[in-house]
C-alpha cells in the first residue's frame, strides 16, 4: 500500500481517476515494463492492477500519525514559506484588536497555514471599515461589499484571515452598520474547515462567521436548492496554485454569485493558472478594476511590535508582488 498527500488539494480526484484501474508490469530491477520477462529472462515480472482512491477521516489521521509534519523525509510543507510551521500567530491591528491563529494539527494541504494574500486581504478590509480608506476602488465601497449581504469567502484555509477580519470589524464601533447579512468561510478540505472553526471559535466571531465544507469541484447542482443562498460578494486570496485550480475557482464564483454582485481577491503576480482565471473571468463578464494599495504604516499594528501584522507569519513570500482586484458582474451587459 502506498499513500501521498498532495498539496494542490484540487488535483485530488483526477490523480486518483488517472491512477485507478491502471494496470503495470514491473521487471526484476522493479523498473516498470509493458510486456513480462520471459521464463528465460530469470525471474518473472510483477503484474498488479493498482487501486486507487482517496483517504476517508480515519486514513489520513493515521497517516499524519505515521508521518510527523515536522520529519524530514515526509512531512514538508511544499507550500510554506518564512517560518510556516509556527503554532500559533496573533494578529493585531491598528486599534489593538488581535485576532489568535493556529496551525492546522491533522494537516490539509496548503490550507494548513496562513498565506501573505488572506493577511493582505484582512488588513484592507479592517482599513475600509475602520475608514482608513472611504472606497477601495472608484464606485466601490464597504457599504457596497458588506452591508446586509450575503458574503462568501472561498478557499479560506485554516486561518480564515478576511472573514474573521470582517467580522472582528463589524462587532464593534462604525462597522456595526457594515455588518454583513450573512457570512460564510469556506474550504474544500476537510481538516482546514475543522481548523477553520477552531480558530473562529477561538476568537469568538462563531456567531458572526459560518464555516462551511464549500468544493469547487462539487458545486450545487441547483441554484434554487434550498440551502444554497447566492453571495452577493465574494472574497477569496492567493486560491490560484495550477491551470484546473484557475478553472474551479472561476466555475464557482460564476455559480455562486448573485447577477450584479462583487468579487473581490488577492492574487500575487506570478504563479501557474492565473493567466487563465484572469481571462475566464473576463471572457465570462466579470470587469476587473485594481484596487490601489495601502501604505503599510496604516495596515500594521500597535509599536510594530513582535506580534504585529509586520511581523505575522505566513506562506507565500513577500507582500509586494500581491495585487487587490474588484470584478464587477457584468454578465448582463
Amino acid at each position: 500500500m502506498a499513500a501521498a498527500e498532495l498539496h494542490i488539494e484540487n488535483v485530488r480526484d483526477r490523480a486518483v481517476a488517472a491512477l485507478d484501474g491502471l494496470s503495470l508490469t514491473l521487471a526484476p530491477d522493479g523498473a516498470a515494463e509493458g510486456a513480462r520477462v520471459g521464463p528465460e529472462g530469470g525471474a518473472a515480472a510483477v503484474s498488479f492492477t493498482i487501486r486507487a482512491s482517496p483517504a476517508d477521516r480515519d486514513q489520513a489521521r493515521r497517516l499524519v500519525e505515521l508521518c510527523p509534519p515536522d520529519d524530514g523525509g515526509c512531512g514538508g510543507n511544499a507550500g510554506s514559506a518564512g517560518g510556516g510551521r509556527t503554532a500559533v500567530r496573533q494578529l493585531v491591528f491598528p486599534d489593538g484588536t488581535a485576532l489568535t491563529v493556529r496551525r492546522g494539527e491533522e494537516g490539509g494541504g496548503t490550507g494548513t497555514d496562513p498565506w501573505r494574500g488572506g493577511l493582505l486581504l484582512a488588513q484592507h478590509i479592517w482599513a475600509w471599515i475602520g475608514g482608513a480608506a472611504v472606497a477601495p476602488a472608484g464606485g466601490l465601497s464597504a457599504g457596497t461589499l458588506f452591508r446586509d449581504r450575503h458574503v462568501v469567502e472561498l478557499g479560506a484555509g485554516s486561518a480564515c484571515l478576511p472573514s474573521m477580519a470582517l467580522a472582528a470589524a463589524c462587532s464593534h464601533g462604525e462597522g456595526v452598520d457594515l455588518r454583513p447579512r450573512t457570512l460564510v468561510a469556506s474550504d474544500g478540505v476537510d481538516e482546514t474547515v475543522s481548523a477553520m472553526r477552531r480558530n473562529v471559535a477561538e476568537n469568538r466571531l462563531d456567531n458572526f462567521v459560518r464555516v462551511e465544507h464549500i468544493d469547487w469541484n462539487r458545486l450545487p447542482a441547483k441554484k434554487d436548492d434550498t440551502n444554497f443562498v447566492l453571495a452577493d460578494t465574494i472574497m477569496f486570496a492567493d486560491c490560484v496554485y495550477n491551470e484546473e485550480g484557475a478553472s474551479a475557482l472561476y466555475d464557482a464564483i460564476q455559480t455562486m454569485l448573485k447577477p450584479g454582485g462583487n468579487v473581490i481577491g488577492v492574487l500575487p503576480d506570478f504563479r501557474v493558472g492565473l493567466d487563465s482565471f484572469e481571462k475566464a473571468m473576463k471572457s465570462g463578464g466579470f470587469c476587473p478594476t485594481i484596487i490601489p494599495r495601502m501604505e503599510k504604516e496604516s495596515l500594521i499594528g500597535p509599536n510594530s511590535g513582535k506580534h504585529s501584522a509586520e511581523k505575522f507569519l505566513c506562506s507565500g513570500g513577500g507582500g509586494k508582488h500581491y495585487r487587490l482586484l474588484w470584478w464587477r458582474d457584468c454578465r448582463a451587459q
